[in-house]
């Protein structure tokens, strides 16, 4: 078992080195990030001295080897769009909200998900459990993204739910609403 263990850990490895390239590779091909975030009519001085401040002034070998070493480190690296704050810091801000969104959203799913299956059991091949059975396909086929943007169609734009509504974090819809969408798109 522990051998097991240990080959499926060294297996990561090159896993891993695989989407570190392609992400840095994806990040080379889609343009300057420097002249993006500073736009067309910077100086060239100041577009010089922001690629030397991110590393982008050197040769690409040297920036993969710079990238790896700093994802070694725990160093993510500084943001471009959010003026050159960590991104460490900023992931890390995000973490108790996400947190508590998701375990929010895991116990919505996990309620109506255990009551619709005791309903649907307790008669079976009866409206209940056809309507339980569409639901579930329903949730597993449709593709997360589209159930996002059917979710604030009908919450946002056809029952008038905005967020201002629920400004408030006490307001106890605000939670119930966020929880309701989180648990659709994770099941």
């Amino acid at each position: 078992m522990s051998q097991y263990l240990l080959r499926r850990l060294l297996q990561t490895v090159p896993v891993l080195l695989g989407v570190v390239l392609i992400a840095f590779a994806l990040s080379k091909v889609s343009g300057d990030p420097v002249r993006d975030m500073l736009g067309p009519r910077t100086s060239p001085e100041v577009v010089q001295k922001q690629r030397e401040f991110y590393g982008l002034d050197k040769p690409l070998h040297e920036q993969f080897v710079n990238t790896l070493g700093r994802l070694l480190r725990g160093d993510l690296g500084y943001s471009m769009t959010n003026h050159g704050q960590p991104v460490s810091g900023l992931v890390g801000a995000s973490l108790w909200v996400t947190f508590k969104l998701a375990l929010g959203a895991i116990l919505v799913a996990t309620a109506l998900g255990v009551t619709l299956g005791i309903v649907a059991a307790a008669r079976p091949y009866g409206a209940i459990d056809y309507a339980a059975s569409a639901f579930a396909a329903f949730g597993v086929s449709v593709p997360a993204f589209f159930l996002a943007m059917l979710l604030m169609l009908i919450f946002a734009i056809g029952l008038q739910w905005h967020q201002e509504r629920f400004a408030s974090s006490e307001h106890p819809g605000n939670r119930v609403f966020r929880g309701l969408i989180e648990a659709c798109l994770r099941s």
